[in-house]
């Protein structure tokens, strides 16, 4: 046992001899660590077998057996982990922590794998942020955020950097900032939109109560607003829809004010048939009066 742990303090020795020789600024520790550096620079290797390829590539740290194994020409990496970025050869700017987290990693650039095989297939992805346990397993491509504690294509949470779109139990983030697969709690939810307040100018175009009725019986729905059908196939957007709703309500308040209006005409030629009915009633009264004292 002696013997094997001199023998490996003396190989240690003789390989960073040999490095210091090479290049004063890499710092290799571990079996065949760093063994083919040429002209590489201010690296530091750490465990069996990593960076074991790497000729040229600068500014890497590796530690883990076999960490940055296919190194060759990568700079600016930090894999820690065994079998962490593996295969990566050309790839800069990755860090990957984690059991063979973004082991298959080529020449992808500036990727983050944070957690075992997190980032595992993605060769020549850019720009990938993998965060948990297998997190981003099979993703191929670039600027994906996955925060997961599972293999699962469709992460708890995901993101596109490219179009900066989240999503939460789902990958359909095209077009939205934010997009839920599922119910959403909150106390309260602010909605910037426009309003309808241009329903009470004086040039609205008030439709008539006959041309609703008309709609409702052709259509099944009211004017400018969407069917059943329509929003159990494409949604709603709550900003509008809310507008759409006070639009309604604001025609509404208009019918009210007219049909009050209405109502007090009603009310004054009552009033005034009214009175012209007790004078006539005067009237008949006076003349049956007269009637009798003539007889």
């Amino acid at each position: 046992m002696k013997k094997q742990l001199l023998n490996s303090a003396i190989a240690v020795i003789c390989l960073m001899i040999n490095n210091w020789s090479i290049a004063q600024t890499n710092t290799f520790f571990g079996i065949d660590a760093g063994t083919s550096i040429s002209s590489g620079t201010w690296n530091s290797f750490f465990g069996r077998n990593t960076g074991n390829n790497t000729t040229t590539g600068a500014f890497n740290t590796f530690i883990g057996g076999q960490a940055g194994f296919n190194n060759i020409t990568g700079t600016h990496n930090t894999m820690v982990g065994i079998n962490a970025g593996y295969d990566n050869t050309i790839g800069i700017n990755n860090t990957f922590v984690g059991l063979g987290s973004g082991q298959f990693n080529t020449s992808g650039n500036s990727n983050t794998s944070l957690g075992t095989y997190s980032g595992y297939n993605n060769s020549t992805g850019e720009g990938n942020i993998f965060i948990g346990f297998s997190a981003g397993f099979n993703e191929a491509g670039s600027n994906k955020l996955y925060i997961e504690s599972s293999s699962d294509n469709i992460p708890l949470i995901y993101g596109d950097f490219a179009t900066d779109g989240v999503g939460i139990n789902t990958k359909e983030v095209a077009g939205y900032t934010l997009s839920v697969n599922g119910k959403v709690r909150a106390t309260e939810v602010k909605v910037y939109t426009d309003w309808a307040d241009f329903v009470f100018e004086a040039d609205y175009p008030l439709p008539t109560l006959a041309e609703v009725a008309n709609h409702i019986k052709t259509k099944g729905h009211l004017t400018g607003i969407p069917s059943a059908d329509e929003v159990a196939k494409e949604g709603i957007y709550l900003g509008k829809m809310n507008a759409k709703l006070l639009q309604k309500i604001e025609e509404l308040t208009l019918y009210i004010i007219q049909q009050e209006n209405r109502l007090n005409k009603q009310s004054e030629l009552i009033e005034q048939l009214q009175q012209q009915e007790s004078r006539l009633n005067q009237q008949v009264e006076l003349i049956k009066r007269i009637q009798t004292k003539l007889k």
